[in-house]
C-alpha cells in the first residue's frame, strides 16, 4: 500500500524534460502500479484462502473448552471412583492380613504349648528314670557292700583261723 502511495506522489510531479503535456504518461503508470497492486493482493489472498482452509479442516478435531470441561469431570469421577476402590480393597487386605495373623499367631501359641507339654512329659520320664536307676544303683552299692563286708568278715576270720 505503501509503495502506490509513493508512486501516485511520484507520478503527481511531473520532471522538468516531461512538461504539462505528458499526463497520459503518468495516467498509465498509475494505472499499471494499481494493476502490479491488485495482482499481489491477490496472490496474498489465495494463501490467506488457503491458511485458512487448513485452519477450517483442523478446527473440527480440536477439543473445545465445553470438551475439556467434560474431560476433566471425568477424570475426577474416575479418579474418584479409582481412590474408593483402592481404600476398600487396601481395607479388606488389612482385614485379611489381621485375621491371617491371628490365625498364625493361635496357630503358635497352640505349637509351642504342645512343645511345652511333650518337653515336661519328657522331663518327667527322664526324672523318674533316674529316680528308678538311683534306686537300683543304692541296692546294688548295699549289696556290694554287703559282699565286700562278708569278704571281710570271712577273710578275717580264715586269717584268725590260720594264726591260732
Amino acid at each position: 500500500m505503501q509503495s502506490l502511495q509513493v508512486e501516485n506522489e511520484a507520478q503527481h510531479q511531473p520532471s522538468s524534460a516531461e512538461g504539462t503535456l505528458s499526463g497520459d504518461d503518468g495516467m498509465e503508470r498509475r494505472v499499471f502500479a494499481l494493476e502490479s497492486f491488485a495482482v499481489e493482493t491477490n496472490k496474498e489472498l489465495r494463501d490467506i484462502r488457503e491458511r485458512l482452509i487448513s485452519i477450517e479442516a483442523t478446527l473440527p478435531h480440536l477439543a473445545t473448552k465445553a470438551d475439556l470441561a467434560i474431560l476433566r469431570s471425568d477424570m475426577k469421577a474416575e479418579m474418584s471412583t479409582m481412590k474408593s476402590d483402592m481404600k476398600a480393597e487396601m481395607s479388606t487386605m488389612k482385614s485379611d492380613m489381621k485375621a491371617e495373623i491371628s490365625t498364625i499367631k493361635s496357630d503358635m501359641k497352640a505349637e509351642i504349648s504342645a512343645l511345652q507339654s511333650d518337653m515336661k512329659a519328657k522331663i518327667s520320664a527322664v526324672e523318674s528314670a533316674m529316680t528308678r536307676m538311683e534306686s537300683t544303683l543304692i541296692k546294688w552299692l548295699a549289696g556290694f557292700s554287703l559282699v565286700i563286708i562278708s569278704v571281710l568278715i570271712a577273710s578275717g576270720a580264715f586269717i584268725a583261723n590260720m594264726l591260732r
